[in-house]
């Protein structure tokens, strides 16, 4: 170490005493060879250059001492072609490196005008800088700064490639053999000061991210030694963008000089991190992002981290052309990225696929009519105001990013993509093509007079709003109303066909026609009409459903799943009707109806595992079955309160059924246990049966008995039934649901994962037997489980706002994530999470053959244990399905 040291001295007191560096900015090297042009001209010593080169095709010529030009050939016209550039490079002597200035050269183009870009780095693969700007028919003269590479130290090289796009002419570079005119880069050469290898990492934050002109801000830059060793030398470039103009800085450690954008830190021990605010005012135009690059005299074995930038989300970055204020035309071809950056823009567009408008906070988009030609195929970042018509007169495959406000009288046939951070109002009709497409990606505000949609996706997200207040069409497609999102279909008639999930807050008002797959895990609101329910409705309700000044409710579909409560009130009304052979209503919470719950179909399935509550309950056709309590609160005027009536009427009670009313008639069949308990009249015409099942006898009380009859008067077939003199009666607050629930249909079998692990591994389960299996045959027709249908949620938690999902995040634990291709479950835990007990449950669906109907499973719970297992296995399987699986290691 010693000796290194003394080497060191040695060398840098040789160079103080006979020279050996460029000490002040200077011509570095000129590519105006004698001869040909193509070689440098070296003009400093220590240093090496290549010869010009040609890339990714065209043709590099000499044209000629006195036309002082070299032409290049064809270049590519539309977006920049990363292959095809002419390349320069410059590279230090050993023990030396440069400091660089600028790259200066002069061009014209043969005709027209084109675009141009130069990238510089010491390793493309690790990233560039740039600077670009527009060349015409006129020899003009082009620099930029190459300073925010520096330095370049001993045994790295720069590259510069000169790209030129938007033309079809060629590109001509002045030179003059020998002369002083030719590619310029200047800069300084100095020894270099070796230092020992070590990591700095560096991260940039500003203070705001969505600044308005006139705003000042705070950019944070902090670098830190990841070691091993002391960073000597050590230096940030951050030399502010012209969006902004600088105020101030405040560094911990050494100083920054604005005018070259270097923070001079020195060196900075192992372990160890210097921080620099600078203060800054944003300008009315960009370009906005500020970077920052580390570097030290030392070698950085990471690259990665030795820059960072930073960009204010309301700005539009990338530009490569400015859009004009006031009026014009602008033609956005691929590559191009076209930025309003201040101002209003009234004339007209057209935007082709890989086509970019960027509007800026503050500037406001209006074009006079809608694309013209209805050319709408890019993309448009609209950041601040938006406003203008699609009509249908061509489908729009455009996507949309909009974080500001999107005015339009009218969208029709959008069959793109719109993401929405802001606010949209549609003032007319927003649709989709009769063909289908389209995806909505609302996490703001949306809200439309009426839509029309066919086919397309719609995702609502937390603290997002969609509201319609007109008429509501949506014939195909899905939506999914996220946790926290709210959904108001208001004001007109709702035809909703389309498949649905809802986790948030939805509102319908006046359904004419529901056809679809209905999920609903949170609020859900109907008011004033639910006409027509029909015979392709699945609906399952896992939280809360409220049919709201509802007269009545056809239900036609073929399964109903109630896990929640369902709510259904009328001032005068409000009835419930199954009345479809193909109608089968499972009910695991509670049913308030505040008029009648009527079963009247021969085919038709009623399971109740918990409460129904209604003011009559009638089954005139079909099989009910009751595991928990029915309970007919009465009309107050003689009419029955619960009603079996007819040969084809059947209800099963079991020993855990409690029915409960008034009056009571009979003339189907009654079987089973349990507890019938009536304070009316049990009606004289009651000719039904009502046979208890083996030595649990049915315990019928009825208030108004006489002598020993079951009936007022005798009546039907009375078997194993005893009548008690006094029951109190069991109420819907008291009453505790103990069957277990049940599915609707034919849903997959589902069996609970359960794990015990000794280390917070990752751990996969399969959607597949014996975990999961499809339901068995139905009409000699298989089923398959569909692995796309599988839905995630935290058991207990409804607030998690990632339930319903394939990324399930469960807060402290870790992420479950659900492969829907190949029905792989993974749980990545946290590194923090290292004991304790992950809960969550899955739902999978399957389909039948030849049956458009998805049915889906009651949810099976997952359970994952991290313990201290000291002393016993590393891994414990408990899934009764697994056993033949289980394993220690």
């Amino acid at each position: 170490m010693k000796k290194e040291l003394f080497n060191k001295l040695f060398f840098l007191l040789l160079l103080i005493m006979f020279g050996g560096g460029v000490r002040a900015q200077t011509d570095l090297v000129r590519w105006n060879g004698v001869s040909d042009g193509f070689n440098p001209n070296i003009l400093v010593s220590n240093i090496s250059a290549s010869n010009i080169t040609n890339h990714g095709g065209g043709s590099l010529t000499n044209n000629g001492q006195w036309n002082q030009h070299f032409q290049t050939g064809s270049w590519p016209s539309g977006s920049l072609n990363t292959l095809r550039y002419v390349q320069f490079t410059i590279t230090p002597d050993a023990n030396y490196k440069i400091d660089l200035d600028q790259f200066n050269f002069e061009v014209q183009m043969d005709g027209g005008t084109a675009d141009f870009e130069v990238r510089y780095s010491k390793d493309f693969s690790q990233g560039y800088s740039s600077f670009s700007g527009t060349i015409n028919a006129n020899w003009t003269a082009k620099s930029g700064s190459l300073s925010s590479v520096n330095p370049v130290l001993p045994g790295q090289t720069l590259f510069v490639r000169l790209y030129v796009y938007n033309t079809w002419n060629s590109l001509r570079i002045r030179h003059s053999w020998g002369g002083k005119t030719g590619p310029t880069i200047t800069g300084v050469v100095s020894p270099a000061v070796t230092g020992e290898p070590t990591d700095l990492g560096i991260t940039k934050t500003i203070s705001n991210l969505t600044p308005h002109p006139g705003d000042n801000v705070v950019f944070t830059i902090e670098v830190q030694n990841l070691g091993p060793n002391t960073a000597s030398g050590a230096s940030v470039f951050d030399q502010l963008p012209p969006g902004f103009s600088y105020i101030s800085s405040t560094p911990t450690v050494g100083s920054y000089n604005n005018g070259t954008g270097i923070w001079t830190i020195g060196n900075l021990a192992s372990s160890t991190f210097a921080t620099l605010q600078i203060m800054a005012q944003m300008q009315t135009a960009g370009p906005y992002t500020n970077t920052a690059t580390v570097s030290h005299y030392g070698t950085d074995p990471v690259y990665t981290n030795n820059s960072a930038s930073v960009e204010p989300t309301n700005v539009c970055g990338g530009c490569t052309h400015t859009i004009p204020n006031g009026s014009g035309n602008i033609a956005v071809g691929p590559g191009d990225v076209y930025c309003l950056h201040s101002g209003t823009f009234t004339g007209t567009f057209s935007l082709v696929a890989g086509g970019i408008i960027c509007i800026a906070d503050g500037a406001t988009f209006t074009p006079s009519e809608a694309p013209l030609g209805g050319v709408f195929n890019g993309t448009i970042i609209n950041r601040g105001s938006m406003i203008f018509p699609l009509y249908n007169s061509a489908t729009y495959t455009a996507t949309i990013e909009n974080y500001g406000t999107f005015t339009s009288a009218t969208i029709q046939n959008f069959a793109g993509t719109l993401t929405n951070y802001g606010a949209v109002s549609v003032t007319g009709g927003l649709s989709t093509p009769n063909s289908g497409g389209g995806e909505i990606n609302n996490y703001g505000d949306i809200m439309a007079n009426a839509i029309h949609f066919y086919d397309a996706l719609v995702n609502n997200y937390n603290g997002a709003e969609f509201r319609v207040t007109n008429g509501v069409n949506v014939y195909s497609g899905f939506w999914d109303n996220r946790i926290g999102g709210e959904v108001y279909f208001n004001g007109g008639n709702v035809n909703f066909t389309g498949d649905l999930d809802n986790s948030g807050y939805w509102e319908f008002e006046r359904i004419s026609s529901l056809s679809s797959t209905l999920n609903n895990y949170g609020k859900m609101k109907v008011y004033n009409a639910a006409s027509n329910i029909s015979s392709t409705t699945y609906l399952t309700n896992d939280d809360l459903l409220e049919f709201i000044g509802v007269p009545e409710i056809q239900y036609n579909g073929p399964m109903l799943t109630n896990n929640g409560t369902i709510t259904l009130t009328h001032s005068t009304t409000g009835n419930f009707k199954m009345n479809q052979a193909i109608n089968q209503v499972f009910n695991n919470g509670t049913i308030n109806v505040s008029g009648q719950f009527e079963q009247n179909a021969a085919g038709s399935l009623l399971v109740n595992n918990c409460t129904i509550e209604c003011k009559t309950f009638f089954v005139g056709n079909g099989v009910a079955e009751n595991n928990g309590l029915i309970w007919a609160k009465g009309t107050g005027d003689g009419f029955e309160d619960v009603k079996i009536a007819g040969e084809a009427s059947i209800l099963k009670n079991s020993a855990t059924g409690h029915i409960r009313g008034a009056n009571f008639v009979n003339s189907g069949h009654i079987s089973g246990y349990g507890v019938f308990y009536f304070t009316g009249n049990t009606n004289a015409n009651s000719s039904g049966s009502i046979i208890g099942d083996g030595p649990n006898s049915i315990l019928f009380f009825d208030a108004s008995q006489t002598g020993s009859n079951i009936f007022d008067q005798p009546g039907g077939t009375v078997t194993n039934v005893m009548r008690p003199d006094t029951m109190v009666p069991i109420d819907a607050e008291l009453y505790n649901c103990t069957a277990s629930p049940s599915v609707a249909g034919y849903p997959p079998t589902t069996s609970p994962f359960n794990v015990t692990l000794c280390d917070p591994l990752v751990q996969t389960f399969s959607l597949s037997p014996p975990n999961v299996a499809p339901h068995n045959p139905v009409g000699g027709q298989s089923f398959t489980v569909l692995y796309g249908t599988v839905r995630l949620f935290e058991f207990g938690n409804t607030a998690n706002t990632t339930n319903n999902s394939t990324t399930l995040t469960i807060p402290g634990k870790g992420t479950f994530t659900a492969n829907t291709t190949t029905g792989q479950v993974t749980f990545t835990p946290l590194s923090t999470f290292t004991i304790g007990t992950v809960l969550a449950e899955y739902r999978i669906s399957n389909s039948r053959s030849g049956d458009p109907i998805v049915y889906p499973s009651g949810r099976a719970k997952i359970t994952i244990t991290i313990q201290n297992c000291t002393g016993t296995p590393r891994k414990v399987i408990s899934n009764p399905m697994l056993r033949n699986r289980a394993k220690t290691n």
